[in-house]
């Protein structure tokens, strides 16, 4: 019992740092909103007696025989109005004049700081844990594997959180519950990863699963939102469903939720497994591929990356795939290639071709880079076929270079754009490919950016998206995949047309309207910046990364 709650400590820290964001955001002693706050300044009391008394003057001429009187609000008996309630119903006259005030003036934003703290905390935890053992009566297990991935899962969340930071003041985002909400399904992530047990599975799933469902809901002024809430909930219940029945198979023939349990008792028998028990693995296994978003489990991607919020799509591309594909490489892989071996073909071919095919008719950015997700998810399927012991470290390669892309392309997206024709969406980013015509015109060095990035994506040469790419090939091709590498190579010469379109648009096209970027959140700037040195220099110097995921693929 002691042990156990000296291995839990980092869940301690979790639960603790979720409750004081909460008390923060709505407590009563401390409240994430201005205050305004009384001065006494004589200059301050002239200045706004001086005001006072020019607004009783500037009144038209058809009231001149009568004396205006001017009502505020919370008068006193005497017919006096606080100062207070006079510069509240005279925000027009005091616009120059306002109360200093004291707190930060953005909700939203102050919590997230606080979030991106604890964030960072945990992934010194995380890194540096000394104990590695099961817990929580074998449900849950910390081993070196387990631990590193969930450093880098908050370490990934602490960014992605700095990314959309900037973005959230620019869209005017006051809503607080959403730095909970992604507080919990990053807390559903980090357990998933070090989960054991298909219930305790099952149960990380959902509470990810339902804080993005009200993520994608959150702006429920737009009805894209609204549907993208509403496909992602029902076809989640679906997967649920389908979850569900699979563990109820693989408990009535073993009576067991333990993964390694049920591996044992199946496959160290002589008796092959029946039809229930493959069902089971077979309906667990579609589960976990639709959370991956893998084709054909696909169709709630590109309405959910349209309708949500900007920084929820960057949420819900990155996050969700390291929690799956930790858990797949750590417990459920040799349990699937066991039961079915290379099926898994399918749904990395189908992968590919649909990410390849369905972009060519994509005008906006946010569907694009949602079929790129689904092509790029191939991509990273094809290292998981048969024992697939020498090829983990190329997955993480591939999925950590993926990470830095996508968080350079979408802090492009909800960086915000100023367009002088259409004043009213000036606090939006580039919404449609079209937006970025005549970009290097504008601004050079966005358009510079959105190059790398899109070669990154296409996997080509000289940028580090690239070497992801080749070194799942190369190890896809020692395990003899040469049907799947023969696709993959015609997916990537299909999506780069795709890819290539965005920079003709930048480079190429002439504008009929102009657009260009505004002004950046200076940290934001900072990460893309980043990201796009990673990009141009991690060809050439990519060997310390290599030996880095390759030592991690030993550990699983």
């Amino acid at each position: 019992m002691t042990l156990d709650l000296v291995l839990i400590r980092p869940e301690f820290f979790l639960l603790f740092g979720f409750l004081v964001l909460l008390w923060y955001g709505t407590g009563g002693l401390v409240r994430p909103v201005a205050e305004i706050i009384t001065v006494a300044d004589s200059n301050y009391n002239k200045q706004y007696s001086c005001l006072g008394s020019s607004l009783t003057t500037t009144h038209e001429t058809e009231v001149a025989n009568e004396s205006p009187k001017i009502s505020y609000a919370n008068e006193r008996p005497g017919g006096e109005a606080t100062s207070a309630a006079r510069f509240a119903s005279r925000p027009a006259a005091f616009g120059s004049l306002r109360r200093p005030t004291a707190g930060p003036n953005h909700a939203a934003s102050a919590l997230c700081l606080w979030a991106i703290l604890w964030c960072l905390l945990c992934t010194v935890l995380a890194f540096y844990g000394p104990l590695q053992s099961v817990f929580l009566g074998g449900s849950f297990q910390k081993d070196y594997y387990s631990m590193q991935l969930c450093g880098i899962l908050f370490f990934t969340a602490a960014f992605v959180l700095r990314v959309s930071l900037g973005w959230q003041k620019t869209a005017a985002i006051r809503h607080t519950e959403y730095v909970y909400l992604a507080m919990l399904a990053l807390m559903g992530q980090y357990l998933f990863i070090q989960t054991t047990d298909l219930m305790s599975m099952y149960l990380c799933l959902e509470l990810q699963s339902f804080s993005l469902v009200v993520l994608c809901g959150l702006n429920y002024k737009s009805a894209y939102s609204i549907e993208a809430s509403m496909k992602y909930f029902l076809l989640s219940a679906f997967r649920s469903c389908l979850l569900l029945l699979g563990i109820g198979f693989l408990y009535w023939q073993t009576g067991e939720t333990t993964i390694s349990h049920i591996e044992s008792l199946v496959f160290r028998t002589s008796t092959e497994p029946n039809l229930l028990l493959l069902l089971g693995i077979w309906f667990v296994s579609m589960g976990l591929l639709w959370k991956l978003a893998a084709a054909p489990l696909h169709f709630w991607v590109p309405d959910v990356y349209t309708g949500a919020w900007s920084s929820v799509s960057l949420w819900i591309t990155v996050l969700p795939k390291i929690s799956v594909l930790g858990f797949w490489t750590h417990n459920w892989q040799n349990l699937w290639n066991r039961s079915f071996g290379n099926t898994l073909a399918f749904f990395r071919i189908l992968s590919m071709i649909i990410g390849a095919l369905a972009p060519l008719a994509q005008t906006t950015l946010k569907r694009l880079l949602a079929y790129s997700s689904i092509g790029h998810m191939g991509l990273l399927l094809m290292p998981l076929c048969g024992s697939a012991s020498n090829s983990v470290g190329a997955l993480w390669t591939h999925m950590f270079i993926y990470i830095l892309i996508n968080l350079g392309t979408w802090g492009l997206i909800m960086a915000p754009m100023t367009r002088p024709n259409q004043p009213s969406l000036k606090a939006a980013g580039p919404q449609f490919i079209w937006d970025l015509k005549g970009l290097n015109q504008s601004s050079a060095t966005a358009a510079f950016r959105w190059r790398v990035f899109m070669t990154s994506l296409a996997g080509l040469p000289p940028v580090y998206g690239f070497l992801g790419k080749a070194g799942i090939l190369w190890r896809s091709l020692n395990n003899g995949l040469l049907i799947t590498v023969a696709v993959a190579l015609v997916y990537t010469l299909l999506g780069s047309v795709y890819y290539l379109k965005v920079m003709k648009v930048c480079y190429v096209d002439n504008p009929t309207s102009w657009g260009t970027y505004g002004k950046f959140s200076s940290t934001t700037a900072y990460i893309i910046a980043i990201c796009v040195a990673f990009m141009l220099i991690g060809l050439w110097h990519g060997n310390y990364f290599f030996l880095l995921t390759h030592l991690l693929s030993l550990k699983v």
